[in-house]
């Protein structure tokens, strides 16, 4: 009667596999897997893997060597868990749980925010530096370097970027003078630090303010006068591109009579367009057989026509004074 292979293999290997540190490296040993097949008929023994880590393993189904497939990292998992399969030829099978934990090692954080950004001229504010420790401590902010870096200011505590003087589009201070401005940033965990990372920070053009210029304007007496665009002295010396004259606000009413567009009385605060003026429809008229010197006075303030995106301004925030005299 033919004997027949009826027990299976013993495994022998230990139920711990070697830990590992992360970051150690990846397709390294950490366990190999033992087993004997000698109270029965053996005709050699095969292993495999089983369980819910197997995938991040592979084992040398002859000499029973697994390999830990990926880079260890603690922070993403500590501890797998996998099966050790053994098998003779007669199919007989033993299997034995095995644990692999992973030894955590302290990481320098690393910088999560951008290496550019951009933000318009005439404010401090830059960005808030991202810092990110693995072992999730508190990090801390400074300035290392970079061309423009005495520019610059940095929180510690909450990594807030900004520079120390509003920054100016039509006359830049930067190394370049090309309005990218150059600071490295590092972050510190108290034990070890980032990466530097240099950021590049570009400032943008917004509209700036035009400027008006106060004057005295003469009427004959028994007679109108028609208001010019160059009356009210529109420049605009703070935008590198000068903008037009887009309206003139009147701010305040003269102080005897009163200003009328097309004959219509004007409001404190109506807009007159840079196209009525310029159609001789804003006129003044004194009283009939009066004079004055000077008569009467109003407030005005121009408009240009770059708008006011982006905390952009397009209108003069000095009202000027327009004095009337009657002779």
């Amino acid at each position: 009667m033919a004997n027949v292979d009826e027990v299976a293999p013993t495994i022998t290997s230990a139920a711990a596999a070697t830990t590992v540190s992360e970051n150690s490296g990846v397709n390294q040993i950490v366990y190999t897997a033992t087993a004997t097949d000698s109270v029965d008929i053996s005709g050699g023994v095969s292993f495999s893997l089983e369980d819910a880590d197997k995938a991040a393993f592979s084992i040398d189904a002859a000499t029973g060597v697994v390999r830990l497939l990926g880079n260890p990292d603690f922070e993403t998992k500590s501890t797998y868990s996998f099966a050790v399969l053994a098998t003779d030829k007669a199919r007989n099978a033993s299997s034995l749980p095995v644990t692999l934990k992973i030894n955590n090692v302290s990481e320098a954080p690393t910088i999560k925010s951008s290496a550019t950004v951009t933000v318009f001229e005439n404010r401090t504010s830059v960005m808030t530096v991202v810092g990110v420790d693995p072992e999730a401590a508190k990090v801390s902010y400074r300035i290392v370097g970079g061309a423009d870096a005495a520019k610059f200011t940095i929180n510690a505590v909450t990594g807030a970027l900004a520079f120390k003087a509003a920054p100016n589009f039509e006359a830049p201070t930067d190394a370049g003078a090309n309005n990218i401005y150059q600071v490295a940033v590092r972050v510190s965990d108290g034990r070890l630090t980032s990466p530097v990372q240099t950021i590049a920070v570009g400032v943008l053009n917004v509209n700036e303010p035009p400027v008006g210029i106060a004057k005295t304007i003469t009427v004959a007496r028994n007679a109108s006068y028609t208001f010019t665009a160059s009356d009210f002295g529109f420049r605009d010396p703070r935008d590198k591109t000068p903008n037009a004259l887009k309206a003139v606000r009147i701010a305040s009413l003269p102080t005897r009579e009163s200003l009328n567009k097309d004959g219509v009385a004007v409001k404190a605060g109506d807009l007159i367009t840079a196209a009525d003026i310029a159609a001789g429809k804003l006129r003044f008229t004194p009283v009939v057989n009066t004079r004055g010197v000077p008569y009467a006075s109003f407030k005005f303030q121009i408009q240009d026509d770059g708008g006011a995106l982006n905390g952009g301004v397009d209108i003069d925030p000095t009202a000027k004074v327009m004095t009337i005299r009657v002779r």
